[in-house]
């Protein structure tokens, strides 16, 4: 099964539903935090506890093409 961002589920027309208990609750993510996963959408990115992409929050010279060009093969 392919994993998306929420991002890349909205364009793609996809269920927004999240596992968020696959994630820990340590409280607020700090401005570099997050999970490391692979999105099918947009490549390597880090996710915070709902799924959001938060890599161009965190670094904003970083492109993120969230679903634009289709999963990744």
């Amino acid at each position: 099964m392919a994993d998306f961002c929420n991002q890349c589920k909205v364009e793609l027309g996809l269920n927004q539903e999240h596992d968020s208990s696959d994630y820990p609750d340590y409280g607020p993510l700090a401005a570099s935090q997050g999970w490391a996963v692979i999105c099918e959408g947009c490549g390597y990115i880090l996710i915070d506890r709902e799924g959001n992409c938060v890599v161009q929050e965190h670094d904003p010279g970083i492109e993120v093409k969230h679903g634009k060009s289709g999963p990744k093969t």
